[in-house]
């Protein structure tokens, strides 16, 4: 065998086994079932925050929605899992709080989304952390997966005022 050869088996052998630690690596749904509404955000661009009504140091500010928490939570349970390789982690809708695991197409990077429904004053509203476990940026894809949760899950329900 070639010098050549054997270095490109090398390559390949190791984008296969780090692809393999990405979607076998286990996920501790003690380190990452985390409640949304006092979650610290980290200092890496890979997460995405949304706080509700009078909470601090998220990426926006979730409105109050004319329902009750558990409803909210169903909606966007639902809307998570209507969408592919994503599954439960721990908690659930029925719960007010749920985290998700959603999977990349290709390397299946996991990215974890922590979401916690509650009452406020004329309806519910929501916290949702969505965050990545591997890499350092995520060219806006958490962010991106959250405005589209929220979008598919609160379709029809008004603001409260």
């Amino acid at each position: 065998m070639t010098k050549t050869f054997l270095f490109a088996l090398f390559v390949v052998l190791a984008i296969a086994a780090g692809m393999a630690w990405v979607r076998l690596a286990p996920l501790d749904a003690t380190l990452w079932h985390v409640n949304p509404a006092i979650a610290i955000k980290r200092d890496s661009p890979n997460d995405y925050l949304l706080r509700p009504v009078g909470g601090t140091g998220g990426d926006a500010v979730a409105p109050v929605w004319a329902t009750d928490p558990v409803t909210l939570a169903q909606r966007l349970v639902a809307a998570a899992l209507a969408e592919p390789r994503t599954r439960i982690l721990a908690g659930g809708a029925d719960q007010g709080f749920v985290t998700l695991v959603q999977r990349s197409a290709l390397w299946g990077f996991p990215d974890m989304i922590s979401i916690r429904t509650d009452a406020a004053p004329g309806g519910a509203t929501a916290a949702i952390w969505s965050r990545a476990r591997f890499g350092y940026s995520d060219m806006g894809v958490n962010e991106a997966r959250v405005q589209r949760w929220l979008a598919a899950a609160t379709e029809g329900l008004a603001v409260a005022p």
